[in-house]
């Protein structure tokens, strides 16, 4: 039985991997499907290096202000210095592009939870609070977006789903809390057993995780600072756009970054590669940049972030005493002690 259920949870691993390349090579077929690459990339000489250092100066920041974000959800736990929590976040990024389906966010709550000496799971509400607030902000942005300018539908009907999806979630959680404190005050089943006794238990830490922070002074300031990286990404793209010699108003940085942030939230293959091109070239799209131009942005822009960021999450990585094989193995250890 032990066994079958082994081989299962395989196959699950190698169908859930399998699926986010998939997806990513499905996306690079359609990008670069009757497009002359020469021609794609005619801009790259001409780029304005001045734009493109700034653009990449301003990249590398913002994740200071994630740092400083989670240090902020972090408190009831602890203290680290904002040096550490940014290490993390940089070091996570880094996992990122290495790994599939964003397991750089595992490997940094992991990082955290051993540094704060606290429980792997005692560190998950606040990963799960932080992509609540980044959705949040995704949603408001496509909303004030639409009232600026035309958007194609599909794009609205994104938004829109993923409203959806952070109202599901936050009911999922308030939920869990519930039933958590309803179980407790009546003598009910003890977490640990059960058919579903691990999901159960996991959800009612989170839950009591995210009260724990309630609606304190220190939500609002993490709210304030998912805005803060949201416009400095923003930024970064606009910077990036005149860099490449488009002349595109502020308002299309945003709109691009938004379809690309959106559009690339569903765990996928390494660095986003494949989806990262897709939707830089949808966003684009919507202001008109014929496809062949927006295709030699999209990959140019995915090397100029996507190095720099590496190498600095590299070092962070190397720095912490902790390996993404260590990483790995401890959760694993902490999932058999549970």
């Amino acid at each position: 039985m032990a066994s079958h259920i082994r081989v299962k949870r395989r196959l699950y691993q190698i169908f859930r991997q399998s699926a986010g390349y998939v997806l990513a090579a499905l996306a690079l077929v359609w990008v670069f499907h009757g497009v002359n690459l020469h021609q794609a990339l005619k801009e790259v000489p001409g780029l304005n290096w001045t734009f493109v250092a700034l653009a990449v100066f301003i990249n590398l920041s913002s994740y200071v202000s994630r740092g400083l974000r989670w240090l902020v959800l972090l408190a009831p736990l602890g203290r680290l210095s904002l040096l550490r929590m940014t290490q993390a976040v940089y070091a996570g990024q880094f996992a990122n592009q290495i790994l599939p389906m964003r397991l750089g966010e595992v490997v940094r709550t992991y990082m955290v939870s051993n540094w704060l000496s606290s429980g792997f799971v005692k560190v998950v509400p606040s990963v799960f609070l932080e992509r609540l607030m980044d959705g949040v902000w995704s949603a408001i942005g496509f909303g004030l977006i639409a009232a600026l300018a035309p958007l194609p539908s599909r794009l609205l009907q994104a938004g829109g789903v993923l409203a959806i999806f952070l109202g599901l979630s936050a009911m999922v959680i308030v939920a869990a809390g519930l039933a958590g404190q309803r179980a407790a005050n009546q003598g009910g089943e003890h977490p640990e057993e059960g058919r579903f006794s691990k999901i159960t238990s996991f959800l009612q830490q989170a839950a009591n995780g995210i009260l724990a922070i309630g609606l304190t002074r220190r939500l609002y300031e993490a709210f304030g600072l998912s805005f803060l990286f949201f416009f400095l990404q923003a930024v970064t793209f606009w910077l990036l756009i005149r860099a490449y010699n488009l002349q595109l108003p502020f308002l299309a940085g945003v709109v691009v970054y938004l379809v690309v942030h959106v559009g690339t939230i569903i765990p996928n293959a390494p660095a986003n590669i494949g989806l990262f091109q897709f939707f830089s070239i949808l966003g684009l799209m919507i202001f008109h940049v014929e496809k062949t131009l927006a295709v030699g942005f999209s990959v140019v822009v995915f090397f100029l972030l996507g190095v720099p960021l590496w190498l600095v999450g590299f070092f962070a990585l190397s720095r912490s005493g902790v390996t993404i094989d260590s990483a790995r193995k401890g959760i694993e250890d902490m999932g058999k002690r549970r």
